[in-house]
């Protein structure tokens, strides 16, 4: 039932099925850099334990740089325009990551990449909970939910076996490009204005 009221709400508020479908581009672009970035470390790189280690580890130190940023910056004024900023950055990150040749470049260029997670995330959130209706926010953030879990493994079933086919590095520059268009296309969307 709540699902059910959930799904009507959405189909009545152009905001909510434009984010929605945002962030089911995001989910699936991301999967490249979220989940084989490891596979081509081990390729290009080396399949060393301390490559991998690092990989990680830059990843989720730039995420907690990262979450200082937007916890003091805050984002621009209307914070659509903070999730297209971040967006595209992610997207020009992926694509350096898929250019980098030397590791340590690479694993720089990994650590912006986290920096640009919760500064994506976080004004999201807040758009929901500033946007939408207290009782419906609930449901909302479960169709958000549902849409990232269930467009990643999707996204893995395309991605994964390209992985054999294509370089990976291919991969990553060309959905950094669609991520940086999916990001413009928030500046441009009439359902984000306001």
């Amino acid at each position: 039932k709540d699902l059910s009221e959930g799904l009507n709400y959405v189909r009545k508020s152009a905001f909510i099925k434009s984010l929605l479908v945002f962030y089911s581009l995001f989910s699936f672009l991301i999967v490249p850099a979220a989940f084989l970035s490891p596979l081509m470390v081990a390729r290009s790189f080396g399949e060393e334990v301390w490559r991998l280690t690092a990989n990680e580890m830059t990843f989720f130190g730039g995420s907690i740089i990262g979450g200082f940023i937007i916890a003091s910056w805050g984002g621009f004024k209307n914070k659509i325009y903070t999730v297209g900023f971040s967006c595209i950055g992610f997207g020009v990150m992926t694509v350096l990551l898929g250019v980098s040749k030397v590791f340590i470049i690479y694993l720089i260029m990994m650590f912006i990449t986290g920096i640009f997670m919760p500064i994506f995330n976080s004004p999201a959130i807040t758009l929901i909970l500033e946007k939408e209706e207290q009782d419906m926010q609930g449901r909302i953030f479960s169709l958000v939910q549902i849409v990232s879990t269930s467009v990643m493994p999707f996204g893995m079933l395309i991605f994964g076996p390209a992985a054999d086919v294509f370089k990976i590095e291919l991969t990553l520059v060309i959905t950094g490009v669609l991520m940086c268009v999916t990001g413009v296309w928030v500046f441009y969307n009439r359902d984000f204005k306001g």
